[in-house]
């Protein structure tokens, strides 16, 4: 007797091939979400599922932000809530690695070089992949003074949907030491940014030679990682 073939499994691998060769980029979110489902749901159709997340989340950030009771009250399983909860704390340990730091020191090393003998704020952000979708100045003064800034701030995070983002500052310190003050204004702009639903990815601190890593710092670790 012949075995009894899924009914959707032609669709899976053909979703599957198209990632494979266009990646997320050429994806739409709702694509996404049904193609993460695949390994959540086995042998069912998850199209309807991955357009009721997006519906009660928002988008793919919503749902990975949501929490393992609101996934649950969607009628999702334990193994499915598993599943987004460990996609969520993978997306969330990406912040800790130097690749992130690498890519926004390559963004403004012409302007740190330019601008030795003043303070200058930067934000660089980025969408739900990790991509970069902005990096530019936000204040020409200390980063302490967040008043100064925050509605330039808040205004790109909103234009450009960002889930991301880096604060930078230039610093004259060659020892490059972070202060209880760089701590305090770090702690304010992540409340200020998670208003948006932005997380704060790192505050850089730099010269045009080297930089501080906030985030890579462990004693900092919750600042960026809670």
């Amino acid at each position: 007797m012949a075995e009894k073939k899924y009914p959707h499994e032609g669709h899976r691998d053909r979703v599957r091939e198209r990632f494979m060769h266009v990646g997320f980029d050429n994806m739409t979110e709702q694509e996404i979400v049904e193609m993460l489902l695949f390994y959540a749901i086995p042998r069912k159709d998850t199209n309807d599922t991955a357009h009721m997340l997006l519906s009660n989340f928002g988008s793919l950030d919503g749902i990975l932000e949501a929490s393992a009771e609101a996934l649950e009250n969607c009628g999702l399983s334990r193994n499915a809530v598993a599943y987004f909860r460990m996609l969520s704390a993978l997306c969330g340990r990406k912040g800790m690695g130097t690749a992130v730091p690498f890519a926004v020191r390559d963004s403004f090393i012409k302007e740190l070089q330019a601008f030795r003998d003043h303070e200058r704020v930067w934000v660089w952000l980025a969408d739900v992949y990790g991509r970069e979708i902005y990096a530019g100045c936000v204040s020409e003064g200390t980063v302490h003074a967040i008043s100064s800034y925050e509605r330039e701030l808040l205004e790109v995070a909103v234009q450009y949907h960002a889930s991301g983002a880096v604060i930078l500052h230039n610093c004259f310190d060659s020892s490059l030491a972070v202060s209880p003050k760089d701590i305090d204004t770090t702690a304010k702009l992540k409340k200020l940014l998670c208003k948006l639903h932005v997380r704060l990815l790192d505050h850089l601190i730099m010269t045009p030679s080297a930089y501080v890593s906030m985030a890579a710092d462990p004693a900092l670790h919750e600042l960026f990682f809670k």
